[in-house]
């Protein structure tokens, strides 16, 4: 696996766990954010799960739901792997 293939895959994972992250703390189903933001239900769950890359619009329309900026998105939970680097590493583990 090259460099960039590694990259873009934990860029997926980083990117579904902030959705999920985001989503959860509204109390927001999956349903209800495929619903608002037009983004297949099914998709969304394979987004969170970091198996499919995501389009620039559909995080686009996501963000714009969750209310949250673009880059909030794509960022690593640094507080999450502050207090817990152990949980972050376990989940990190398949894309190596």
């Amino acid at each position: 696996m090259t460099y960039s293939t590694h990259l873009l895959r934990h860029l997926r994972f980083i990117i579904g766990q902030n959705i999920h992250r985001l989503r959860a703390k509204e109390k927001m189903p999956l349903r209800k954010l495929a619903r608002l933001s037009g983004v297949p239900e099914l998709l969304l769950d394979h987004y969170e799960l970091g198996k499919n890359e995501i389009r620039l619009d559909e995080l686009l329309k996501i963000a714009c739901v969750l209310e949250v900026e673009v880059g909030e998105l794509i960022i690593y939970p640094v507080m999450n792997f502050h207090h817990n680097p152990n949980s972050l590493l376990k989940k990190m583990a398949p894309l190596r």
